[in-house]
Protein backbone atom coordinates (compact mmCIF):
# COMPACT_ATOMS: atom_id res chain seq x y z
CA UNK A 1 0.00 0.00 0.00
CA UNK A 2 1.19 3.82 -0.71
CA UNK A 3 -0.33 7.57 0.91
CA UNK A 4 -1.03 10.32 -1.61
CA UNK A 5 -0.91 13.67 0.36
CA UNK A 6 -1.17 16.99 -0.85
CA UNK A 7 -0.70 19.76 1.42
CA UNK A 8 -2.37 22.50 -0.30
CA UNK A 9 0.77 24.91 -0.44
CA UNK A 10 2.48 26.31 -3.90
CA UNK A 11 0.85 27.29 -7.11
CA UNK A 12 0.54 24.89 -9.91
CA UNK A 13 2.33 24.20 -12.30
CA UNK A 14 5.53 24.94 -10.79
CA UNK A 15 5.46 23.97 -7.33
CA UNK A 16 2.12 21.01 -7.38
CA UNK A 17 1.08 19.22 -10.75
CA UNK A 18 -2.23 18.96 -11.46
CA UNK A 19 -1.83 15.89 -13.77
CA UNK A 20 0.65 13.64 -11.51
CA UNK A 21 -1.79 14.47 -8.14
CA UNK A 22 -4.56 13.17 -10.94
CA UNK A 23 -2.19 10.27 -12.32
CA UNK A 24 -1.46 9.29 -8.28
CA UNK A 25 -5.26 9.02 -7.39
CA UNK A 26 -5.92 7.02 -10.28
CA UNK A 27 -3.00 4.52 -9.25
CA UNK A 28 -3.99 4.89 -5.45
CA UNK A 29 -7.94 3.92 -6.87
CA UNK A 30 -6.80 0.84 -9.02
CA UNK A 31 -4.54 -0.32 -6.03
CA UNK A 32 -7.82 -0.81 -3.49
CA UNK A 33 -9.54 -2.94 -6.55
CA UNK A 34 -6.68 -4.86 -6.63
CA UNK A 35 -7.02 -4.99 -3.00
CA UNK A 36 -10.59 -5.73 -3.18
CA UNK A 37 -10.50 -8.34 -5.95
CA UNK A 38 -7.89 -10.12 -3.38
CA UNK A 39 -10.10 -10.07 -0.42
CA UNK A 40 -12.85 -11.46 -2.67
CA UNK A 41 -10.65 -14.09 -4.09
CA UNK A 42 -9.89 -15.18 -0.34
CA UNK A 43 -12.79 -14.80 1.13
CA UNK A 44 -14.60 -17.05 -1.93
CA UNK A 45 -11.61 -19.68 -1.49
CA UNK A 46 -12.47 -19.94 2.63
CA UNK A 47 -16.25 -20.52 1.51
CA UNK A 48 -15.69 -22.99 -0.99
CA UNK A 49 -12.85 -24.74 1.33
CA UNK A 50 -15.67 -24.72 4.38
CA UNK A 51 -18.58 -25.89 1.53
CA UNK A 52 -15.95 -28.60 0.44
CA UNK A 53 -15.57 -29.45 4.63
CA UNK A 54 -18.65 -29.96 5.39
CA UNK A 55 -19.80 -32.01 2.31
CA UNK A 56 -16.58 -34.04 2.89
CA UNK A 57 -18.26 -34.40 6.33
CA UNK A 58 -21.53 -35.15 5.31
CA UNK A 59 -20.23 -38.17 3.29
CA UNK A 60 -17.92 -39.20 5.27
CA UNK A 61 -21.04 -39.71 7.94
CA UNK A 62 -23.25 -40.97 5.78
CA UNK A 63 -20.77 -43.64 4.52
CA UNK A 64 -20.06 -44.57 8.29
CA UNK A 65 -24.00 -45.02 9.17
CA UNK A 66 -23.93 -46.99 6.27
CA UNK A 67 -20.97 -49.01 6.99
CA UNK A 68 -22.70 -49.55 10.57
CA UNK A 69 -26.05 -50.52 9.10
CA UNK A 70 -24.49 -53.05 7.10
CA UNK A 71 -22.68 -54.71 9.92
CA UNK A 72 -25.53 -54.37 11.82
CA UNK A 73 -27.73 -56.76 9.47
CA UNK A 74 -25.00 -59.08 8.84
CA UNK A 75 -24.55 -59.50 12.52
CA UNK A 76 -28.19 -59.91 12.56
CA UNK A 77 -28.70 -62.42 10.15
CA UNK A 78 -25.99 -64.53 11.45
CA UNK A 79 -27.63 -64.27 14.59
CA UNK A 80 -31.01 -65.52 13.66
CA UNK A 81 -28.95 -68.45 11.51
CA UNK A 82 -27.22 -69.26 14.47
CA UNK A 83 -30.87 -69.49 16.99
CA UNK A 84 -31.97 -71.29 13.86
CA UNK A 85 -29.51 -73.81 14.21
CA UNK A 86 -29.46 -74.05 18.06
CA UNK A 87 -33.39 -74.66 17.90
CA UNK A 88 -33.12 -76.94 15.04
CA UNK A 89 -30.49 -79.23 17.15
CA UNK A 90 -32.59 -78.95 20.56
CA UNK A 91 -35.85 -80.20 18.66
CA UNK A 92 -33.88 -82.81 17.17
CA UNK A 93 -32.03 -84.00 20.67
CA UNK A 94 -35.54 -83.78 22.23
CA UNK A 95 -37.32 -86.06 19.98
CA UNK A 96 -34.20 -88.80 19.61
CA UNK A 97 -34.30 -88.86 23.46
CA UNK A 98 -38.45 -89.41 23.38
CA UNK A 99 -38.09 -91.68 20.70
CA UNK A 100 -35.28 -93.58 22.53
CA UNK A 101 -37.37 -93.00 25.69
CA UNK A 102 -40.67 -94.46 24.52
CA UNK A 103 -38.98 -97.72 22.77
CA UNK A 104 -37.59 -98.42 25.93
CA UNK A 105 -40.58 -98.29 27.66
CA UNK A 106 -42.52 -100.51 25.03
CA UNK A 107 -39.61 -102.96 25.43
CA UNK A 108 -39.84 -102.62 29.55
CA UNK A 109 -43.91 -103.25 29.35
CA UNK A 110 -43.69 -106.45 26.89
CA UNK A 111 -40.33 -108.21 28.99
CA UNK A 112 -42.58 -107.02 32.30
CA UNK A 113 -45.65 -108.48 30.54
CA UNK A 114 -43.99 -111.99 29.27
CA UNK A 115 -42.17 -112.36 32.94
CA UNK A 116 -45.63 -112.10 34.59
CA UNK A 117 -47.35 -114.56 32.44
CA UNK A 118 -44.97 -116.59 32.72
CA UNK A 119 -44.45 -116.47 36.23
CA UNK A 120 -48.58 -117.20 36.84
CA UNK A 121 -48.08 -120.85 35.88
CA UNK A 122 -45.40 -121.01 38.51
CA UNK A 123 -47.12 -119.17 41.61
CA UNK A 124 -49.82 -121.12 40.68
CA UNK A 125 -47.85 -124.10 40.73
CA UNK A 126 -46.58 -123.26 44.26
CA UNK A 127 -50.14 -122.67 45.13
CA UNK A 128 -50.94 -126.05 44.01
CA UNK A 129 -47.96 -127.69 46.05
CA UNK A 130 -48.93 -125.73 49.43
CA UNK A 131 -52.08 -127.51 49.09
CA UNK A 132 -50.58 -130.71 48.45
CA UNK A 133 -51.67 -130.78 44.57
CA UNK A 134 -49.43 -132.28 42.60
CA UNK A 135 -49.30 -131.10 38.69
CA UNK A 136 -51.87 -133.29 36.50
CA UNK A 137 -49.35 -134.34 33.87
CA UNK A 138 -47.24 -134.80 36.38
CA UNK A 139 -49.48 -137.66 38.59
CA UNK A 140 -50.89 -138.95 35.41
CA UNK A 141 -46.63 -139.92 34.45
CA UNK A 142 -46.54 -141.30 38.24
CA UNK A 143 -49.59 -143.22 38.16
CA UNK A 144 -48.85 -144.56 34.49
CA UNK A 145 -45.43 -145.35 36.05
CA UNK A 146 -46.93 -147.18 39.52
CA UNK A 147 -49.83 -149.10 37.45
CA UNK A 148 -47.21 -150.35 35.18
CA UNK A 149 -44.66 -151.46 38.00
CA UNK A 150 -48.02 -153.14 39.62
CA UNK A 151 -48.98 -154.97 36.77
CA UNK A 152 -45.88 -156.56 36.55
CA UNK A 153 -45.87 -157.48 39.97
CA UNK A 154 -48.68 -159.31 40.01
CA UNK A 155 -48.11 -160.89 37.00
CA UNK A 156 -44.49 -161.92 38.23
CA UNK A 157 -46.59 -163.42 41.84
CA UNK A 158 -49.56 -165.41 39.79
CA UNK A 159 -46.73 -167.24 37.51
CA UNK A 160 -44.87 -168.21 40.46
CA UNK A 161 -47.74 -169.06 42.72
CA UNK A 162 -49.00 -171.29 39.25
CA UNK A 163 -45.58 -172.52 38.98
CA UNK A 164 -45.42 -173.97 42.91
CA UNK A 165 -49.41 -175.28 42.26
CA UNK A 166 -50.40 -173.25 44.63
CA UNK A 167 -53.15 -171.23 42.83
CA UNK A 168 -55.80 -170.59 45.34
CA UNK A 169 -58.41 -167.37 46.21
CA UNK A 170 -56.61 -167.50 49.51
CA UNK A 171 -53.49 -167.66 48.19
CA UNK A 172 -53.85 -165.22 45.79
CA UNK A 173 -55.70 -162.61 47.78
CA UNK A 174 -53.27 -162.38 49.70
CA UNK A 175 -50.47 -162.14 47.49
CA UNK A 176 -52.15 -159.28 46.10
CA UNK A 177 -52.87 -157.67 49.36
CA UNK A 178 -49.31 -157.57 49.81
CA UNK A 179 -48.75 -155.87 46.32
CA UNK A 180 -51.02 -153.59 47.28
CA UNK A 181 -49.41 -152.63 50.49
CA UNK A 182 -46.61 -152.24 49.04
CA UNK A 183 -47.61 -149.96 46.25
CA UNK A 184 -49.79 -148.09 48.63
CA UNK A 185 -46.40 -147.73 50.88
CA UNK A 186 -44.34 -146.88 47.78
CA UNK A 187 -46.67 -144.01 46.40
CA UNK A 188 -46.85 -142.75 50.37
CA UNK A 189 -43.01 -142.74 49.89
CA UNK A 190 -42.40 -140.89 46.55
CA UNK A 191 -44.98 -138.46 47.04
CA UNK A 192 -42.98 -136.34 49.37
CA UNK A 193 -40.39 -137.08 46.65
CA UNK A 194 -42.58 -135.77 43.95
CA UNK A 195 -43.44 -132.21 46.23
CA UNK A 196 -40.09 -131.65 46.23
CA UNK A 197 -39.34 -132.80 42.88
CA UNK A 198 -41.80 -130.27 42.01
CA UNK A 199 -41.01 -127.61 43.74
CA UNK A 200 -37.65 -127.61 42.75
CA UNK A 201 -38.69 -127.66 38.65
CA UNK A 202 -40.78 -124.52 39.76
CA UNK A 203 -37.71 -122.87 41.13
CA UNK A 204 -35.66 -123.66 38.30
CA UNK A 205 -38.54 -121.85 36.06
CA UNK A 206 -38.89 -119.39 37.97
CA UNK A 207 -34.80 -118.70 37.78
CA UNK A 208 -35.38 -118.97 34.21
CA UNK A 209 -37.86 -117.13 33.45
CA UNK A 210 -35.97 -113.96 35.73
CA UNK A 211 -33.07 -114.52 33.75
CA UNK A 212 -34.83 -114.02 30.24
CA UNK A 213 -36.46 -110.93 31.91
CA UNK A 214 -33.30 -109.45 33.17
CA UNK A 215 -31.49 -110.63 30.09
CA UNK A 216 -34.14 -108.90 27.78
CA UNK A 217 -34.35 -105.69 30.69
CA UNK A 218 -30.26 -105.21 30.52
CA UNK A 219 -30.96 -105.18 25.99
CA UNK A 220 -33.49 -102.74 26.32
CA UNK A 221 -31.22 -100.19 28.71
CA UNK A 222 -28.30 -100.97 26.25
CA UNK A 223 -30.39 -99.69 23.57
CA UNK A 224 -31.62 -96.63 24.91
CA UNK A 225 -28.22 -95.91 26.63
CA UNK A 226 -26.85 -95.87 23.16
CA UNK A 227 -29.67 -94.11 21.47
CA UNK A 228 -29.36 -91.19 24.24
CA UNK A 229 -25.57 -91.60 23.68
CA UNK A 230 -25.71 -90.84 19.78
CA UNK A 231 -28.72 -88.33 20.33
CA UNK A 232 -25.93 -86.37 23.20
CA UNK A 233 -23.00 -86.58 20.59
CA UNK A 234 -24.72 -85.45 17.67
CA UNK A 235 -26.53 -82.53 19.70
CA UNK A 236 -23.29 -81.45 20.83
CA UNK A 237 -21.69 -81.87 17.44
CA UNK A 238 -24.35 -79.52 15.80
CA UNK A 239 -24.54 -77.17 18.37
CA UNK A 240 -20.73 -76.98 18.45
CA UNK A 241 -20.56 -76.67 14.57
CA UNK A 242 -23.41 -73.96 14.83
CA UNK A 243 -21.04 -71.98 17.17
CA UNK A 244 -18.09 -71.54 15.40
CA UNK A 245 -20.27 -71.10 12.02
CA UNK A 246 -21.68 -68.15 14.01
CA UNK A 247 -17.87 -67.19 15.32
CA UNK A 248 -16.44 -67.28 11.96
CA UNK A 249 -19.01 -64.97 10.36
CA UNK A 250 -19.08 -62.62 13.02
CA UNK A 251 -15.22 -62.67 12.62
CA UNK A 252 -16.19 -61.88 8.84
CA UNK A 253 -18.51 -59.12 9.54
CA UNK A 254 -16.06 -57.20 12.40
CA UNK A 255 -13.66 -57.49 9.74
CA UNK A 256 -15.54 -55.68 7.05
CA UNK A 257 -16.61 -53.25 8.97
CA UNK A 258 -13.14 -52.40 9.74
CA UNK A 259 -12.01 -52.46 6.43
CA UNK A 260 -14.78 -50.56 5.41
CA UNK A 261 -14.59 -47.73 7.95
CA UNK A 262 -10.51 -47.71 6.92
CA UNK A 263 -11.73 -46.83 3.63
CA UNK A 264 -14.41 -44.49 4.66
CA UNK A 265 -11.41 -42.92 7.20
CA UNK A 266 -9.16 -42.81 4.03
CA UNK A 267 -11.08 -41.24 1.30
CA UNK A 268 -12.73 -38.62 4.17
CA UNK A 269 -8.96 -37.76 5.14
CA UNK A 270 -7.94 -37.49 1.31
CA UNK A 271 -10.78 -35.63 0.42
CA UNK A 272 -9.86 -33.04 3.29
CA UNK A 273 -6.17 -33.15 2.18
CA UNK A 274 -7.67 -31.84 -1.59
CA UNK A 275 -9.67 -29.29 -0.13
CA UNK A 276 -7.08 -27.83 2.26
CA UNK A 277 -4.11 -27.90 -0.88
CA UNK A 278 -6.88 -26.22 -3.34
CA UNK A 279 -7.55 -23.82 -0.44
CA UNK A 280 -4.14 -22.75 0.32
CA UNK A 281 -3.23 -22.88 -4.16
CA UNK A 282 -6.14 -20.38 -4.34
CA UNK A 283 -4.74 -18.20 -1.67
CA UNK A 284 -1.31 -18.78 -2.86
CA UNK A 285 -2.49 -17.36 -6.32
CA UNK A 286 -4.95 -15.03 -4.96
CA UNK A 287 -1.41 -13.38 -2.82
CA UNK A 288 0.95 -13.28 -5.63
CA UNK A 289 -1.10 -11.80 -8.23
CA UNK A 290 -2.05 -9.19 -5.31
CA UNK A 291 1.41 -8.47 -4.79
CA UNK A 292 2.29 -8.66 -8.54
CA UNK A 293 -0.49 -5.81 -9.44
CA UNK A 294 0.61 -3.68 -6.28
CA UNK A 295 3.91 -3.94 -7.54
CA UNK A 296 3.46 -2.84 -10.63
CA UNK A 297 0.49 0.37 -9.56
CA UNK A 298 3.54 0.95 -7.07
CA UNK A 299 6.34 1.54 -9.85
CA UNK A 300 3.91 3.19 -12.50
CA UNK A 301 3.29 5.37 -9.90
CA UNK A 302 6.51 6.09 -9.15
CA UNK A 303 7.58 6.50 -12.99
CA UNK A 304 4.91 9.26 -13.03
CA UNK A 305 6.08 10.95 -10.24
CA UNK A 306 9.67 11.18 -11.86
CA UNK A 307 8.39 12.56 -15.27
CA UNK A 308 6.05 15.26 -13.73
CA UNK A 309 9.35 16.10 -12.40
CA UNK A 310 11.48 15.93 -14.60
CA UNK A 311 8.85 17.96 -16.43
CA UNK A 312 8.85 20.65 -13.83
CA UNK A 313 12.18 21.12 -13.72
CA UNK A 314 13.30 21.29 -16.77
CA UNK A 315 15.22 17.67 -16.77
Amino acid sequence: LFTVTDSGAGIPPRDRSTLALTRAWELAGSNNGYLNAYQNTTAQNLADYNKAAQQNLGNFTTDSNANLNAYKTAQAGDTATYDKSIMDADKAYQQAYGNATSTYQAANNSNLADYNNQMKDVTQGYTDLSNGILPAAYAAARQKALNSDLTGTVGSAISSLANRGIVNSSVTDSALNNISQNASDTLAKNYTSDLATESGLLGNRATNIGNVYNTNQASAQNNYNTSTGLADKTYGSSTDSAGKVYSANSSDNSNFYKAANDNTASLYAAANAKAQNQYANGNTTASNLYGNQSSYAQNLLNAQKEAQQNNLYGT
